[in-house]
């Protein structure tokens, strides 16, 4: 493995937020190289439910990892170099549990729909995810955040997808609705009570390690570094993150080439 530095050490900042709390206050985006969604719902998604539902009855807290976020982003937002499975995937928990308010008539729907997912502003021509998935995936995405027209259907009626993430993010909707539904029902009167605690647990307790840098190409070098072991990572990624990594004032150049 390569051994690099970052451009300038004390432009690191380490904080350990709720996730919920990261996307509450930062805007985020996918560069338009980065995979697409590729979690499965009977594997990561179902882990990740049944992680946070054992954490939450247990009233502890729970680590999510760490994400490394670039502060050099489009239009201010932070790039995501890692973490876009886990911030994308409470994004439609974070929607499933809107949507669940809205069938009971809560508004605290809004306050969800605001607070973590979309916000307007004066200048804006309606709302405005806080979260921007690549350009493969982000028209399809905005669709569970906006909670505008996301079911796909053909002329017999069964879900038809662009693409294999798009049926990655559908699924994942879906059995986190399911499983919101189903926590909620088990509360009885007390289901807007049980789903607000379950804001609040990913607003405070739910955390994740955030490493943020100056730019792009520093944020690789400590990506590369969590990874040091390649798992996970095919070969591709582990070129591309050296490239990125050793770029510096280049990065554009080299990340164009790569495409």
């Amino acid at each position: 493995m390569f051994s690099a530095q970052v451009s300038d050490a004390s432009s690191i900042n380490f904080s350990l937020p709720g996730i919920a709390k990261l996307l509450a206050e930062h805007e985020l985006r996918v560069p338009v190289y980065q995979r697409s969604y590729s979690w499965q719902q009977d594997d990561q998604v179902a882990d990740f439910w049944s992680d946070l539902e054992r954490s939450f009855d247990s009233k502890g807290e729970y680590f999510l990892g760490t994400v490394v976020l670039a502060n050099d982003g489009h239009e201010g937002k932070r790039t995501i170099i890692d973490g876009q499975q886990r911030l994308a995937t409470v994004s439609l928990l974070l929607a499933a549990i809107r949507d669940e308010f809205s069938k009971r008539g809560s508004d605290k729907r809004e306050i969800i729909q605001r607070d973590y997912l979309a916000k307007e502003t004066l200048t804006s021509d309606g709302p405005e995810p806080r979260l921007e998935l690549n350009p493969d995936d982000d028209e399809y995405f905005n669709k569970f955040i906006t909670g505008k027209d996301f079911e796909p259907t053909s002329q017999i009626g069964k879900p038809q997808f662009m693409r294999p993430s798009h049926k990655l993010l559908y699924d994942a909707y879906k059995y986190l609705a399911d499983k919101v539904a189903k926590n909620a029902e088990g509360a009885g009167n007390a289901a807007t009570e049980r789903l607000t605690k379950w804001v609040a647990f990913l607003h405070n307790r739910a955390r994740i390690g955030v490493i943020e840098v100056a730019s792009e190409a520093d944020a690789y070098v400590i990506f590369e570094t969590l990874n040091n072991r390649g798992a996970d990572l095919t070969t591709a990624d582990l070129l591309k993150n050296y490239l990125y990594g050793r770029a510096g004032s280049k990065l554009d150049v080299v990340r164009h080439r790569w495409i």
